[in-house]
């Protein structure tokens, strides 16, 4: 039983220092930093919902931030993948009001004409 946690404890460890490696390493930055890239990309041919590039733009900052310390150029990056998703959050606001807007114009359209008030003869 002894032996089995020591064995249990010997591999936590190992696990431990592994994903501290790889968590640090900045090839992990850099995929992370490629993959956010990738998702602005898409958005920005299918605009998202707004909130969607908030929640982005949130979890590049949580892991920019848990990363620690980085490199001056992969900062560079970090900092300006966050600011490509607050652009692109606020590209989806004026995306959605438009879309709100143009569909109440029709509304009031389709309301004058059941409500008008010049029948014809």
């Amino acid at each position: 039983m002894v032996q089995f946690r020591l064995l249990a404890w010997r591999w936590k460890i190992q696990v431990q220092e592994f994903s501290e490696q790889i968590w640090r390493s900045s090839k992990f930055g850099l995929s992370v930093i490629l993959a956010g890239s990738l998702l602005y990309l898409y958005w920005a041919f299918h605009i998202p919902s707004p909130g969607k590039a908030v929640a982005a733009l949130a979890v590049a900052a949580a892991i920019m931030t848990f990363r620690g310390e980085i490199g001056g150029l992969e900062k560079f990056f970090w900092m300006a993948m966050l600011f490509v998703f607050l652009f692109m959050e606020l590209r989806a606001i004026d995306h959605d009001r438009a879309i709100y807007s143009a569909e109440q114009v029709k509304a009031r359209r389709e309301e004058a004409a059941a409500f008008d008030l010049h029948p014809e003869n």
